[in-house]
């Protein structure tokens, strides 16, 4: 036994390190950061000692103040053994301080499972007041998604009740009979301390199901995407406000689910602050509309131009229909689609009826919608109404709803992307195409437009002259891309495939149409944020070389960002369609993302980078992308997820969690991948740590963190190593390329500008 001293906020034991000796705490106290809360342990408590069984800790401590502990070398309960057997005194206090500890963990587990009863009841009640409120309103009340999997909490693996009677029942025993039991008896407590060592990780183990469970709940209470209830409910308050309506009873709900979200463990705190924040300015601008709204009078130019609009709205159908040219069978059955969606009282209802007539109106709409394009490409005074169908699926000012159809109408002549940096509207992209700036995407079955061509001359549709003149003929193009990839990604991105139809209804919009637009600004901070910390996300690697400076070969890196196209929807999800064009790696990826995007920008950019980044892999590694022989992202993370429970470097409750993430992504390794490169970015590049310790090597190997996050990340005891092999790497990198400057400089050349950006690529 040794004594050791601590400073305030030192780290003494990290999660997952081999227990190497347990600590009684002889003066001070410890912050002990379990798989799920904190306990706080005081002079007396020993730091350790439910991890006896298990050879490896499962929590984190860190000192809370100056603390003094005594240190007993023990790595297994044989060495546990022998401390109690020649250390009687010491025997009472380890047993004290894991029934404690044990009894605090008990309380815990109960109150995470009361907590989940009145969770589910909760949000059961909400949900039905919130529709009580949009009939009291008027609005049409939104579907909350997942409620429907909702059930009870039901526990394979309960906990025992007498298993905190238990404890507590040793808790209570008076000193006389616990010196008896503990300090006369060392096998008596060995035995307890090896049980409550068991029965601790079991209550984690039982806990984390427990966890799991309230989290689902929760994340129908508030999640990055949006999708939730508290953004349903502000929605409504901005509906009522602009309606002039009373909002006391809104109000009212809106406070105690903020009230309920307050107090909960799943929700990420920073992130409800940001939810709050953005209801307060919700709120406020409601107030200062409903102030100027009050002020302006019906016969202002403001009131007279949104009339104007509305007057141009109407009978948009009419208008579409005859810009269209269609031929008149299609054109009567539109119509007569639309007017029968229209009287539907549910347009995402799953019935066979409306399911079919979603699927008519969506064959006829890019039927329309290929025949306006062609026209629109020779038309210089393309109409405004044309525009919000060619950008945003517009058909129907009372589908749409008329608030919604007057807010497009003002935008669509203005409505852009910015082609310059690789955004662009769908039309845009298909004018592209049609001027023989960009080439068509490929199919779903990967097959691009040349080859798509070729094949139809080999099977013998086509001979070699037509395959000549659909290779260089602009309208065939666009035709694949719209009959390609269009419709396919039109409907993933809406994020609701059963329910898609690419039309625009109210139905559909979850929240403002001003909140939800899509602009270049958005995108590009959304990379921005992203490449600020994973720098090299977009980076490409190829080879150069220079005869005339006799440069044999030296590889380089070039950062292309993707093309990102806006699909005319209302929707939650993004689509990493392709990483490059044809087989030519220095070519951009392609993204699509709804042009109303519901969820958040960050986060969905974030998954698309990470799909990106193990696609990229893929495609350079080419059959080898699973072959660990050849390291790489693909291959390193395969065999890791594939051999996991072999892993020694994986403490048991990190194989559970690896093997719930399996289950979670139905063993798909890039799902897998992608959701753990969403918390490296959101949370580990932020010093934030939350993935295990193979997971982070592997990130960090092939993701590395800018230089600005290494620096702050440097004296993190989980990050000291990463970053040192790291430097080393990128020092090596660097010496070699000054040596080849240095040579050309020697040799009275000058330093080629795709080296001089490689050494500022180092210096990232």
């Amino acid at each position: 036994m040794t004594a050791q001293e601590f400073a305030e906020d030192t780290v003494v034991i990290q999660t997952d390190e081999p227990l190497e000796y347990i600590a009684l705490i002889s003066k001070g106290s410890v912050r002990a950061s379990l798989p799920y809360g904190e306990l706080q342990l005081k002079m007396g408590d020993v730091i350790g000692i439910s991890d006896i069984c298990f050879g490896r800790h499962f929590t984190t401590y860190t000192t809370l103040e100056t603390t003094t502990l005594l240190m007993y070398p023990c790595k297994t309960p044989s060495d546990l053994s022998d401390i109690i057997y020649n250390n009687h005194d010491i025997a009472l206090l380890f047993a004290t301080s894991i029934i404690r500890q044990a009894c605090e963990i008990c309380d815990s587990y109960v109150m995470s499972t009361f907590f989940s009863d009145k969770l589910y009841q909760y949000l059961l009640e909400s949900y039905e007041e919130y529709k009580s409120l949009c009939l009291q309103y008027a609005q049409p009340a939104k579907t909350l998604e997942g409620l429907e999997n909702i059930k009870p909490l039901v526990l394979t693996d309960r906990l025992e009740d007498w298993n905190s009677n238990y404890y507590d029942a040793l808790k209570g025993l008076d000193s006389q009979t616990k010196a008896l039991m503990y300090q006369h008896n060392p096998a008596i407590c060995l035995g307890m301390l090896c049980k409550a060592s068991n029965d601790i990780h079991h209550i984690y183990q039982v806990t984390d199901a427990v966890n799991s469970y309230n989290s689902s709940l929760s994340t129908l209470l508030l999640n990055s995407q949006k999708l939730d209830l508290f953004a349903m409910l502000t929605d409504l308050y901005c509906s009522a406000s602009k309606s002039g309506c009373d909002s006391l009873a809104l109000d009212a709900t809106i406070s105690r689910l903020t009230i309920q979200l307050e107090g909960n463990p799943a929700i990420d705190s920073l992130y409800f602050q940001k939810r709050i924040n953005e209801y307060k300015e919700i709120i406020s601008n409601a107030r200062m509309d409903r102030k100027a709204n009050d002020a302006i009078a019906e016969d202002t130019p403001e009131s007279i131009l949104k009339g104007s609009a509305i007057s141009t709205l109407s009978g948009s159908l009419n208008t579409i229909l005859q810009y269209a040219d269609c031929p008149e069978e299609i054109s009567k059955k539109f119509q007569e689609k639309i007017i029968a969606f229209k009287q539907l009282l549910d347009k995402n209802a799953d019935d066979d009826h409306t399911r079919k007539l979603r699927m008519e109106i969506t064959k006829l709409f890019y039927e329309v919608y290929n025949s306006i394009f062609q026209l629109s490409v020779k038309d210089k005074n393309i109409p405004t109404i044309i525009k919000m169908f060619l950008n945003f699926g517009y058909v129907d000012e009372v589908l749409a709803g008329i608030q919604n159809a007057t807010y497009l109408y003002s935008i669509a002549d203005s409505y852009c992307g910015a082609p310059a940096i690789g955004v662009y509207t769908l039309y845009e992209w298909l004018n592209a195409i049609y001027h023989g700036l960009k080439e068509p995407s490929r199919n779903e079955f990967d097959v691009d437009y040349t080859a798509y061509v070729h094949e139809m001359k080999v099977t013998g549709q086509i001979d070699s002259d037509i395959e000549q003149r659909m290779l260089q003929d602009t309208s065939q193009k666009v035709m694949y891309e719209l009959h390609n990839m269009v419709p396919i990604v039109n409907k993933v991105t809406f994020g609701r495939i059963t329910t898609f139809c690419p039309i625009l209804s109210e139905q559909n919009i979850l929240k403002s149409m001003e909140s939800m637009m899509v602009t270049p600004e958005k995108i590009t901070e959304a990379l921005d944020t992203i490449r600020s910390i994973d720098y090299s996300a977009y980076y490409h690697e190829s080879i150069y070389s220079n005869e005339d400076c006799k440069i044999g070969k030296e590889y380089i890196h070039n950062e292309l960002l993707p093309d990102i196209i806006l699909m005319p929807n209302v929707g939650n999800r993004g689509v990493m369609w392709q990483e490059i064009e044809g087989r030519n790696r220095q070519t951009h990826a392609r993204m699509m993302i709804s042009s109303f995007c519901i969820t958040d920008l960050d986060v969905l950019f974030i998954r698309l980078t990470g799909e990106y980044r193990w696609e990229m892999c893929k495609r350079v590694q080419g059959a080898r992308w699973n072959d660990v022989s050849d390291p790489s992202l693909t291959s390193l993370y395969t065999e890791y997820l594939q051999f996991y429970r072999k892993n020694n470097d994986l403490s048991t409750q990190a194989k559970e969690q690896v093997k719930a993430a399996l289950q979670k992504a139905k063993n798909n390794f890039r799902e897998v991948f992608i959701r753990d490169y969403l918390i490296w970015i959101l949370y580990e590049g932020k010093g934030s740590p939350r993935l295990n310790k193979v997971t982070r090597g592997i990130l960090f190997q092939f993701c590395p963190f800018s230089k600005e996050v290494r620096t702050v990340l440097n004296t993190n005891p989980l990050y000291t190593d990463l970053i040192s092999h790291y430097n080393v790497k990128i020092s090596q990198a660097y010496l070699h390329l000054d040596k080849v400057i240095t040579k050309l400089h020697a040799g009275s050349y000058e330093t080629p500008e795709e080296l001089e950006s490689e050494l500022k690529y180092l210096t990232l």
